[in-house]
């Protein structure tokens, strides 16, 4: 099931690996988050075009898939 959700994410949302010369403290790549609210819309940098709506639902989105793949049993989501 986690497959088809994750086709249907994958629509909106764009992942742009960037590799680094050294390894940082968070890896050897830089990822950026590319997101378009439309369909067809041009995909852009997700902290630049996105409202925290659309970050909330996206997260939300990106969590219930993991859930789904590693069959957890209570996903906890907290309000910062």
């Amino acid at each position: 099931m986690y497959l088809n959700n994750w086709a249907c994410l994958m629509e909106y949302l764009t992942l742009k690996f960037t590799p680094l010369e050294d390894f940082t403290s968070s890896g050897k790549d830089k990822i950026k988050f590319l997101f378009s609210a439309n369909k067809q819309g041009v995909v852009q940098e997700l902290s630049k075009v996105a409202s925290g709506g659309e970050m909330s639902r996206l997260m939300l989105s990106l969590k219930s898939i993991i859930s789904d793949a590693m069959t957890l049993p209570t996903i906890i989501f907290e309000r910062n």
